[in-house]
């Protein structure tokens, strides 16, 4: 349950912080009323400790699926095709997070 807790928290802190970021670039750098501008690179650092965590708790995820799938007797899942489909959105969204980390960021000015 943590791990998944984790990917679901990693999915809402990038995204966040991305909206965030797109919002200041595009009003141009100002700062808003009432808001300090967003530290881009610390923005950035907590992206990637994040995308770290997402990764090891996509990891723990396929371990434990593993282990329901070909584990003991009394662990087996009856369904072994939703495991399957399960590992697939994890390996795609494992991808998925590997090609946002290697983009290089865009100027949206």
């Amino acid at each position: 349950m943590q791990a998944y807790t984790r990917r679901t928290l990693y999915s809402n802190i990038v995204n966040g912080l991305n909206s965030l970021m797109a919002l200041q670039n595009l009003i141009g750098g100002r700062e808003m009323p009432g808001w300090v501008l967003l530290n881009e690179q610390l923005a950035k650092t907590t992206i990637e400790n994040n995308t770290i965590a997402y990764i090891k708790s996509n990891n723990d995820v396929k371990t434990i699926k593993e282990t329901f799938k070909n584990g003991c007797a009394t662990c087996l899942i009856l369904l072994s095709e939703t495991v399957l489909f399960e590992e697939m959105i994890a390996e795609k969204s494992e991808e998925a997070v590997l090609n946002f980390i290697m983009e290089e960021p865009k100027n949206t000015q």
